[in-house]
C-alpha cells in the first residue's frame, strides 16, 4: 500500500499537469509571441530579418561596436550564411547531375522542374526565416502563434447580388483591375491582388520556359481555379467570403514596390552605419513613408486634350510628349512618363527579347488606361520602376551640376578676396 499510494498521485499529478498543459496550448504561443516582440526593438529585428536577404554573411563583418554585431542579429546573420552555404553546395551537385536528368513531363525537362523546385524552396526558406526573425524569434526555431489564426476564413455579410457579381469580378485577371476603379470595397481589392498574382505566376513561368504548357503554370492554373471556385461556392450560396489567412502574405504592387525601394534605401544606411555613421530613419518608416506615396491617389482637375486611355497604348502614347512640357498639363507629367517608358520596354523586348516577354507588359498597359483618367500619380507595374530610376539620376544630376555651380561660385568670391578691385580706398594715394 505504502508504494501504491504515491503511484496514484503520481498518475494524478500527471494527468492535471497534461490537462493544465493541453489548456495553456492554445496560449502559450500568444504569451511567448508577446514577450520576446518586446525583447528586442524594432530596428534590432528588422536588422535581423534583413540578414536573409543574402546578406547575412556580409553582416558577420561588421564591427562590434555597430548595431549590426548585436547577439540577435549575429545569429540570423549566421543561420542565414548556413542556408546560403548549403544551398550552394545542393546547387553544385545539382549541375553535376544535371546532365543525367534528361527525362521529360509534359514536355518539360525534370532539370527545369527540380531547379524551379530548388529555387521556389530556398526563397520560401529565406522569406520565412526572415520573418521569424522580424517578430523577434530567436535562432533555437521557436514556434510562435500567427495573429492572423483568430481572424476568421469564412467571413458573413449580407452581400446585394450586385456586390457578389462584382466580388467575383475582380478575382478575373486585369479584369480585376478595371472593375475595382468604380466601386471598390476590401473584398474587391482582396480579390484584385489575387488574381492578378496567380496571373503574374503563369507569365513568370511561361517566359521561363519559353511555353506556357509546362507543369508550374498548370499547377498555378490548377490553384487559381479552386480558389475562384471556392470563393464563388460560398459567396452565393452561403453570402460568406472565403479569405485564408494567406491572402495577407500576397503584397499588392505598391507594397511591393515600397518594399523594394525602402530595403535599398536601407542597405545603403546599414553599410554606413556598419562603419560608424549614424543611422536616418529605420526600415518600417521608409516602407510606410513609400506605401503611402505610391498608394495615394491624387485627382485630377484639368482635363486632358485627348482620351486619357491613349498613354497605355504603346507607340502611340508618343503623340503625348509634347503635353510632358506644357505647363497646363503638368498634372500629367508622371503618368506621360510611364507612358513614354512603357513604349520603350516594349520596343526593347521586341528586338532583344522573345514574344513571351511581351505578356509582362499587360499589367502596366492596363493600369495606365484604368487608371490615368482619374489618378494623377498612377503607379504601374515595371513602369514606375523605371520613372523611379530616371528621378533618381535627374535629382543626381541636378545636385552635382548645384554643387558644381556652388564651387565654381567659391573660386570667384576667394579670387576676389585675393585680388580686390582697386578704388579710392585700396588705392595708395599719390604724393
Amino acid at each position: 500500500m505504502k508504494y501504491f499510494i504515491p503511484k496514484i498521485l503520481e498518475k494524478a499529478n500527471y494527468f492535471s499537469a497534461k490537462r493544465f498543459f493541453s489548456l495553456w496550448k492554445s496560449k502559450k504561443y500568444a504569451i511567448m509571441a508577446e514577450i520576446i516582440w518586446n525583447m528586442y526593438d524594432q530596428s534590432t529585428r528588422i536588422n535581423a530579418a534583413i540578414c536573409y536577404f543574402l546578406l547575412g554573411p556580409l553582416f558577420l563583418l561588421a564591427q562590434k561596436w555597430t548595431p549590426l554585431a548585436h547577439p540577435f542579429v549575429r545569429s540570423h546573420a549566421k543561420k542565414s550564411a548556413i542556408y546560403m552555404g548549403i544551398f550552394t553546395i545542393i546547387l553544385v551537385v545539382f549541375f553535376q547531375l544535371q546532365k543525367y536528368l534528361f527525362v521529360q513531363i509534359l514536355g518539360i525537362s525534370l532539370a527545369n522542374i527540380i531547379f524551379t523546385a530548388l529555387m521556389v524552396a530556398f526563397f520560401i526558406v529565406m522569406f520565412t526565416a526572415g520573418y521569424r526573425a522580424f517578430r523577434g524569434e530567436n535562432h533555437e526555431n521557436l514556434t510562435l502563434a500567427n495573429d492572423s489564426e483568430n481572424t476568421p476564413i469564412f467571413q458573413s455579410n449580407n452581400f446585394s447580388d450586385e456586390q457578389k457579381i462584382q466580388i467575383l469580378s475582380s478575382f478575373l485577371p486585369i479584369i480585376g483591375i478595371f472593375t475595382t476603379q468604380k466601386n471598390s470595397f476590401s473584398e474587391m481589392q482582396i480579390g484584385r491582388k489575387v488574381g492578378n498574382f496567380f496571373f503574374f505566376l503563369m507569365i513568370f513561368f511561361g517566359v521561363l520556359f519559353e511555353s506556357f504548357i509546362n507543369f508550374p503554370t498548370f499547377f498555378v492554373l490548377l490553384a487559381y481555379i479552386v480558389l475562384f471556385v471556392t470563393t464563388a461556392v460560398f459567396l452565393m450560396t452561403e453570402s460568406k467570403f472565403f479569405q485564408p489567412k494567406q491572402y495577407r502574405y500576397i503584397p499588392t504592387y505598391h507594397d511591393a514596390e515600397a518594399f523594394l525601394h525602402a530595403s535599398l534605401s536601407t542597405c545603403g544606411e546599414f553599410f554606413k552605419v556598419a562603419f560608424g555613421q549614424e543611422k536616418k530613419s529605420s526600415f518600417q518608416e521608409k516602407f510606410q513613408f513609400y506605401q503611402h506615396k505610391y498608394s495615394e491617389k491624387v485627382a485630377i482637375e484639368t482635363p486632358f486634350w485627348t482620351h486619357p486611355a491613349i498613354i497605355g497604348i504603346p507607340i502611340l502614347n508618343l503623340i503625348t510628349i509634347p503635353s510632358f512640357f506644357n505647363k497646363k498639363f503638368h498634372e500629367y507629367q508622371g503618368n506621360i512618363a510611364e507612358g513614354f517608358f512603357l513604349t520603350i520596354l516594349c520596343i526593347l523586348i521586341f528586338i532583344f527579347s522573345d514574344f513571351y516577354a511581351l505578356y509582362l507588359l499587360i499589367f502596366p498597359i492596363a493600369t495606365l488606361i484604368a487608371e490615368w483618367k482619374t489618378n494623377a500619380n498612377v503607379r504601374a507595374p515595371i513602369t514606375s520602376i523605371a520613372r523611379n530610376i530616371f528621378i533618381f539620376f535627374y535629382k543626381t544630376k541636378k545636385n552635382i551640376n548645384a554643387l558644381q555651380q556652388n564651387n565654381v561660385e567659391e573660386k570667384i568670391i576667394l579670387s576676389e578676396n585675393n585680388h580686390p578691385p582697386k578704388n579710392p580706398e585700396n588705392t595708395p594715394n599719390n604724393q
